[in-house]
């Protein structure tokens, strides 16, 4: 794995879905306002206010209007996130993504915009979620971001983000 000048573990064991990674010189982060239910790891972008966001839900959510990632917070009760509820959205940095299937490092993720029950034993797959591919058109690739580590399945990646 490249030298990304990350100062804290970088392996799974250490990670949790939504962690922030890195030193605050390398991260870019937000706080807004949840406009739908979502839940920490995922993708989410504009909502209808400046100061809202919401779950992607068409292929423009991730290429034109994303914000970010939603970040974890120990202070948290929970990784779900209610509509209303304040919450912190990385947009540049490094943060740990739950994954639908196998990742490779160096790869751009593909957003989920379309949710579904696909997973293993009929599990929900929710919009915002991050995979490997397009998935017959329910996910849109992010080129403003970049798998850091790979997955042999479902699974812990690093993701990196850079948004404007």
């Amino acid at each position: 794995m490249p030298d990304l000048g990350i100062t804290v573990s970088e392996t799974t064991t250490a990670a949790r879905v939504g962690l922030l990674v890195g030193a605050a010189s390398t991260q870019k982060v937000i706080t807004a306002l949840a406009e739908a239910i979502t839940a920490v790891g995922r993708a989410v972008c504009q909502g209808t206010a400046d100061n809202q966001v919401t779950n992607p839900s068409v292929a423009g959510s991730v290429t034109g209007t994303l914000t970010g990632i939603v970040r974890y917070r120990e202070s948290m009760a929970s990784d779900a996130i209610a509509v209303g509820d304040a919450v912190d959205v990385v947009r540049g940095g490094f943060v740990w993504v739950l994954t639908e299937d196998a990742v490779a490092a160096e790869q751009h993720p593909f957003i989920r915009i379309t949710a579904d029950n696909d997973g293993p034993a009929g599990a929900a797959r929710p919009v915002g979620g991050f995979r490997s591919n397009a998935d017959t058109d329910e996910a849109t690739e992010c080129t403003r971001a970049v798998y850091r580590t790979s997955t042999t399945g479902i699974g812990l990646a690093l993701v990196e983000i850079n948004l404007p």
